[in-house]
């Protein structure tokens, strides 16, 4: 069957700066090694985790987009429940 394409993955230690012109020219040389194969190349571009993050570029101007989050609990929170 042969393989159809590649994810280009950011990782936590990444030497380039992230969408830098040195990360960029990376991905354009992959998604043309990509073409001359015959193949897909496809960006995950979150920069690690969590979705939409993109490496803190997101909040760098616009900090009141910062994620928040719910914390559903059994009983009022910082409140103890005895395990039965």
């Amino acid at each position: 069957m042969g393989m159809g394409g590649f994810t280009i993955h950011v990782r936590t230690g990444l030497d380039t700066m992230y969408l830098g012109n040195e990360f960029m020219e990376i991905v354009r040389a992959c998604v043309e090694y990509a073409e001359s194969k015959n193949m897909l190349a496809c960006l995950y571009d979150e920069d690690r985790w969590p979705s939409g993050y993109a490496g803190g570029k997101v909040m760098e101007d616009h900090p009141e987009l910062k994620a928040q989050h719910i914390l559903l609990t059994r009983s009022p929170y910082g409140e103890q429940v005895a395990c039965r």
